[in-house]
Parts: C-alpha cells; sequence; structure tokens
C-alpha cells in the first residue's frame, strides 16, 4: 500500500505544491493545533449531534444515493455561519495560498464550494471512489483543476476508524482507470492535520470497524465564475452572514453594495 506524503505546516509552500502536483493529496500535520481543534468540535458538537444518521430528509433519493452518502454518517452544512475559528482557518494564509496556486491561473479570484462536517459513524461501510471534480461535469475535458479541497481532522483518522482513503497519481489517470488494491492509500493523520487534495484525485470516505465516531472538517475553494456546490445564501442564515469578516464575505459572493441612484 502506497502512503501519502507528509509536510509539516511550516515548510516551503514549493514543497507542498511539488507533493500536490504529483499525487494529487498529502497531509499537512499540524494544520491547525490542538487547542483549535477542541473549539471547533465544541462549535459544532450539538448541532451535530441533532443531525440523524444518513441525513436521510429526501424520500425522493435513490438507494444508491444513500449508500453513496452513508447510512452511519452524518452531515452538517453552513461551518462558516457556525464558528468563528473555522472562519479564520478559510480565511488563513496557507489555505487560500494552495488555492490560489492551483486555480490562480484560471480565474481572478477564488470562492467557497462547500463547507461541510463530516463524521463517518461505527460500522461504517467504505464509500465508492469518486471525484469531486465531477461535480462540474458540464466543464468538459480536458480542463485545468477546478477544485482544491482540505479535509481537517477533529478526531484522529486511523485505518480502523475511517481515515479518507485515496489513490495518489489518479488525479493524471485516464477516465476509465479503475485503482488496484496497491495502489491506494489512506490519510491516517492525527488530530489537527489536514488531506489537501485536488477535485480530480480519486478518493472515499474510509470505513469505519470502531465504536469511535471519526469527525473531518471539510471545505473546499473553486475558481469566482464557477458555481459553488452549496448555496451559502441556504445554510447561512443573513444574521451570520453579516458577522463575517469582509474576506469571509468574499468567498461566499455575500455583498450589501449595489447600485444606488442619486438624484
Amino acid at each position: 500500500m502506497p502512503e501519502l506524503v507528509h509536510f509539516k505546516r511550516a515548510d516551503p509552500l514549493e514543497h507542498i505544491f511539488a507533493g500536490l502536483n504529483r499525487d494529487g493529496g498529502v497531509v499537512i500535520d499540524g494544520f491547525i493545533d490542538a487547542q483549535v481543534a477542541e473549539e471547533l468540535a465544541t462549535d459544532f458538537q450539538r448541532e451535530l449531534e441533532d443531525v440523524p444518521w444518513g441525513n436521510n430528509d429526501e424520500p425522493e433519493r435513490s438507494d444508491a444515493t444513500d449508500a453513496f452518502f452513508g447510512y452511519r454518517t452524518k452531515r452538517l452544512h453552513g461551518l462558516i455561519g457556525r464558528s468563528s475559528a473555522f472562519e479564520r482557518i478559510l480565511t488563513g494564509e496557507l489555505p487560500l495560498a494552495c488555492a490560489k496556486r492551483v486555480l490562480g491561473d484560471y480565474s481572478k479570484d477564488v470562492i467557497l464550494s462547500t463547507n461541510e462536517l463530516m463524521a463517518i459513524g461505527a460500522d461504517e461501510v467504505q464509500q465508492a471512489f469518486h471525484r469531486d471534480g465531477d461535480t462540474w461535469r458540464h466543464v468538459p475535458r480536458p480542463r485545468p483543476e477546478l477544485l482544491v479541497s482540505f479535509n481537517v481532522a477533529l478526531t484522529d483518522f486511523t485505518r480502523e476508524n475511517g481515515a479518507t482513503v485515496v489513490v495518489p497519481g489518479s488525479h493524471r489517470w485516464d477516465r476509465s482507470r479503475k485503482p488496484a488494491p496497491d495502489e491506494i492509500a489512506q490519510a491516517v493523520m492525527k488530530k489537527g492535520s489536514a488531506l489537501l487534495y485536488v477535485g480530480e484525485l480519486m478518493h472515499a470516505g474510509g470505513a469505519n470497524a470502531t465504536e469511535q465516531t471519526r469527525v473531518g472538517m471539510y471545505f473546499g475553494y473553486i475558481p469566482s465564475w464557477l458555481r459553488p456546490l452549496e448555496n451559502s445564501y441556504v445554510t447561512v442564515t443573513e444574521a451570520a452572514m453579516k458577522t463575517l469578516t469582509p474576506a469571509a464575505q468574499r468567498l461566499v459572493g455575500y455583498s450589501e453594495t449595489g447600485f444606488q441612484l442619486i438624484l
């Protein structure tokens, strides 16, 4: 089984970018410190507890859709309106530098695609392999990368509890190629570390064979000309939007400015 390359947060960006370009995904150890991870867990705990397993509140969903999103998985969206600690991470220097490095040649700016908490519970099975970039199937290939993602561990990610399964190098594969067992790695990492990966990388949520819940905090950036996956005007209240910093508001496309006629 291949191993993902691990970097430290303080490592030169050029080294991180080189690993990301080669493998499509890398781990950044100590992306946030333990105190911030605890603050985030506290910010989201009560609301996450109220989310049903499977998030299945859509009766028209197919069995395949249910299986993909998980029967023992919880998802909580709109994190930017629920935690000031998350807002600071989202607008931080390192994640924005990574996003602009990958997407900047094709876009004037970057915006937020989606932000969610993904909690994989006991006895969850492995998710199907997929590429997040397939969200925008209407953009023809070949094409540049459209998505840069971070999955931050709010609990330890282990092989046993559902650490994200990835296929290094698959962002450069032919679309018809399937991974062999010896081409698959897992993003094993400590709480506070992050998996950084591009939208064309094949990956999946891992199976959880433990009694503990594995919690990851996901956010992804896209070019400003592309439509986000998550509609923040639905997942974040107007009151919460108004409390965000201007930098965070720009990431979700919120602005109170507009045309004003002065007579």
